[in-house]
């Protein structure tokens, strides 16, 4: 579910189809969706906990010491020289 609302965000209710028809791994039996509705919900119950801990682990990867980190993935460009025409 935490998949589904970074790939194709909707309702939960749509969960269950995006699985069935979009979702593949191999090895994974079919899921229910209860169990996944209660995982959501377990971790909603600590989301606090989690984002802060996630942002500083990541923030201690990249040894930085910040508050908020941007990107702006759709910002950054390339530029190039063609020749000119004699």
């Amino acid at each position: 579910m935490v998949a589904n609302r970074c790939l194709a965000p909707s309702s939960k209710l749509t969960v269950e189809a995006w699985l069935g028809s979009e979702v593949f791994i191999p090895g994974l039996p079919e899921i229910p969706v209860h169990p996944l509705y209660r995982a959501m919900d377990a971790l909603l119950a600590m989301q606090d906990r989690l984002e802060e801990r996630v942002f500083f682990s990541t923030a201690n990867l990249l040894n930085l010491e910040v508050d908020i980190v941007f990107l702006g993935a759709l910002c950054q460009g390339r530029t190039t020289s063609l020749p000119q025409a004699a």
